[in-house]
């Protein structure tokens, strides 16, 4: 049976014990690789094991390029970061693991090649021979520790992280619990101080307004600095922040920025954190702590753990925000819903017919409320009195205005048959009443049903339209829209309606309706279809019925206008003599 000495480089203790396991007969000796200088060892085998060689603190356990003698064992991840120059200066480098046959191959291979040698080696390499049992359990004991302190790091590290997903947790769950921003500043003010384990915090949200800053949650500071208070004024610690957009931790308020402590203000110690609370990039409040209970300086890790805080108290506030505003949107909603059927049922919904005339009506509103308005009576069973106006601009103003009007002419002095007159009375009174950007068209009639003489005066509205016997005409008259010049007065016209004669008055709604390619529907369009419904019932030999004609009409806009939003209150009224 061969011997040979085998010296081996190596802090793993396991992979030596295998090797000298797999070929017992040969004399092993483990090289501790801390106490290599970078000097191999004479000898006619040196095995290495690539792993010290390579990550032994990013230096080189041997300087020089190995001899033939070293062999350099490798692990097969390691193989690949072996620098070429060291393995062609190598005898040969082996994967691990090897089996028993291997290694006889390769001690033998050397053995041929060299007498044995004692194992000397020059100065500066200490050779462990046949480690003793009271130094490796000595070493394991080391490993040991050092394995127990990284479990401590570990486990600390282990602790913190839950402590900061708990803490997300709670302030994710706190904007569930209240509505109002003050409450919710309050608590996670009071979840802040807890985690931070300071005396002092407050968080300052700015104004969209006015752009100032508001206390909406403080804890530990004095009575006349509590919550919703304004700070006009800013100091230069908010200044820095909001300029720079970046925290700001100070150990020593004297020191580091060379301002005296507020002991008035009860501050014990002059280290705090200011950290901007920020939002896709925005900075949308401050929060800041001070005082620690153990009176130390806030350090790094309570810089960390202050981050993560002010990253989730800004999704929250956020999330509150956005809930808040979807509230709002849902109760505006509900009280446009509210707005547009009161609004609706200030309008007729259903006209007249008898013997003497038929009268349809028909309104849509560009938006939840709108701003045409109609109104039509039949005093005394002689007269058919008429009323239409469409107020500029749309929604909530446009609207304010059509309720105004209504209530105007239900205290108004003049008789719906004083057309004119009662245009004259609504200008005045809307002069005073509405802005200078807003101003009414309206057209005022009065059929007397003993005559079948139509009176009417215009306030700059369309010209309602007149069918009879084939042809078209417009009833004509000029005058002003309402609300805008002082001291006019409207002239009045009138027509004798026949027998078989429609009117239609409608508003811009219809005529003014536009294409995707934004082409106006067009009078000559609303013409054409009225004409041709009123055709179309002769030809059948039937009655008029306006709520064909308003049918035909709104489903011909519609088609004309697909794909497109209405773009303004649409009104109709048909008047038809039998």
């Amino acid at each position: 049976m061969m011997t040979s000495d085998v010296n081996v480089i190596t802090s793993s203790l396991p992979l030596f014990n295998r090797l000298r396991t797999l070929v017992p007969e040969c004399t092993w000796r483990r090289l501790d690789p801390r106490h290599c200088h970078g000097k191999i060892p004479e000898t006619p085998l040196l095995l290495v094991d690539a792993g010290d060689f390579l990550h032994s603190e990013g230096r080189s356990l041997i300087s020089d390029p190995p001899g033939p003698s070293v062999v350099l064992l490798a692990r097969s991840r390691e193989k690949d970061s072996i620098p070429q120059a060291v393995m062609a200066a190598a005898r040969q480098v082996i994967t691990l693991p090897l089996s028993r046959q291997e290694l006889l191959n390769l001690i033998s291979s050397v053995s041929d090649e060299h007498s044995p040698v004692s194992g000397r080696m020059t100065s500066g390499v200490v050779i462990t021979d046949s480690l003793s049992s009271e130094n490796e359990t000595e070493q394991l004991r080391n490993d040991l520790r050092e394995k127990c302190r990284e479990l401590s790091r570990v486990r600390k590290d282990l602790q913190r992280k839950n402590q900061e997903l708990s803490t997300i947790h709670k302030v994710g769950e706190i904007v569930k619990t209240t509505f109002v921003l003050e409450e919710l500043s309050r608590m996670i003010v009071e979840l802040v101080t807890s985690v931070m384990a300071c005396s002092r915090c407050s968080i300052l949200v700015i104004d969209d307004r006015e752009g100032d800053l508001l206390i909406k949650g403080a804890k530990g500071l004095s009575i006349t600095l509590e919550e919703n208070a304004r700070i006009r004024t800013r100091g230069a610690i908010t200044m820095r922040i909001l300029e720079t957009g970046e925290h700001l931790m100070v150990n020593d308020i004297e020191a580091q920025m060379g301002l005296a402590i507020d002991r008035n203000k009860g501050y014990h110690s002059g280290s705090f954190i200011s950290y901007p609370i920020k939002v896709r990039g925005e900075i949308i409040g401050i929060i800041n702590v001070a005082d620690k209970l153990d009176s130390q300086p806030f350090n790094a890790k309570d810089l960390k753990l202050l981050e993560t805080l002010t990253s989730q108290v800004g999704l929250t506030l956020e999330n509150f925000r956005m809930s808040q505003e979807l509230l709002d949107k849902e109760r505006i909603q509900k009280e446009l819903e509210i707005a547009w059927d009161i609004q609706t049922n200030l309008l007729q919904k259903q006209g007249i017919r008898n013997s003497r005339f038929g009268l349809w009506v028909y309104n849509r509103p560009a938006r939840e409320m709108g701003g045409d308005f109609y109104n039509f009576s039949w005093n005394e069973g002689n007269r058919l009195d008429l009323f239409l106006a469409d107020v500029s601009g749309k929604g909530i103003p446009a609207a304010l205005v059509m309720v105004m009007l209504r209530s105007y002419l239900k205290i108004s002095r003049f008789s719906f048959a004083d057309c004119g007159g009662l245009l004259t009375y609504l200008n005045d009174l809307l002069l005073e009443d509405i802005s200078d950007e807003m101003f009414v068209t309206a057209f005022s009639a009065s059929l007397d049903l003993e005559t079948m003489t139509l009176r009417f005066a215009n306030g700059g509205h369309l010209y309602p339209l007149l069918f009879r016997n084939g042809s078209v005409f417009e009833l004509m008259a000029r005058g002003h829209i309402l609300g805008m010049f002082e001291n006019i007065d409207y002239e009045e016209s009138e027509i004798v309606l026949k027998s078989g004669d429609t009117v239609v008055f409608y508003t811009d709604g219809i005529n003014e309706a536009m294409d995707a390619g934004h082409n106006e529907f067009g009078k000559a369009n609303l013409v054409n279809c009225v004409a041709g419904c009123l055709e179309s019932i002769v030809q059948s030999g039937g009655d008029v019925d306006g709520d064909f004609i308003i049918g035909e009409v709104c489903s011909v806009v519609d088609q004309f206008t697909t794909g497109m939003d209405q773009s303004d209150d649409q009104t109709l009224l048909v008047l038809n003599i039998p």
